[in-house]
């Protein structure tokens, strides 16, 4: 059975522009199971997990899985999703405010 191992078209521009910004960036992409596909250590030295998601593909394939729902519901404010550059800066500065898993869950779910 296999997990995960998929990654969305922009993760690699994102993965590059937190290096950029973040002292620490791990990608986990590959570990599946629901966890993120990045670990980062923000600016204000925040641990925070990043899950990927293309912005360009239309909502119902942005959304997250059951695994990553648990995930996010579990680590409250340290699991982010981000669809894009101007979302990797604004979560490396430590601003989660909209973004965090449980925000983003409430916005797709909703739709």
């Amino acid at each position: 059975m296999s997990f995960g191992n998929r990654t969305d078209a922009n993760h690699a521009k994102i993965r590059a522009r937190f290096r950029e910004l973040c002292p620490v960036v791990i990608d986990c992409s590959q570990i599946g199971m629901g966890f993120a596909d990045l670990l980062v250590v923000t600016q204000d030295n925040e641990l925070t997990l990043v899950e990927v998601k293309d912005g360009s593909k239309k909502l119902s394939a942005r959304r997250l899985t059951k695994m990553q729902k648990k995930v996010a519901a579990q680590l409250c404010g340290h699991f982010v999703v981000v669809t894009s550059v101007p979302d990797v800066e604004y979560v490396s500065l430590g601003y989660r405010s909209g973004c965090t898993g449980v925000d983003y869950i409430r916005e797709t779910e909703s739709k």
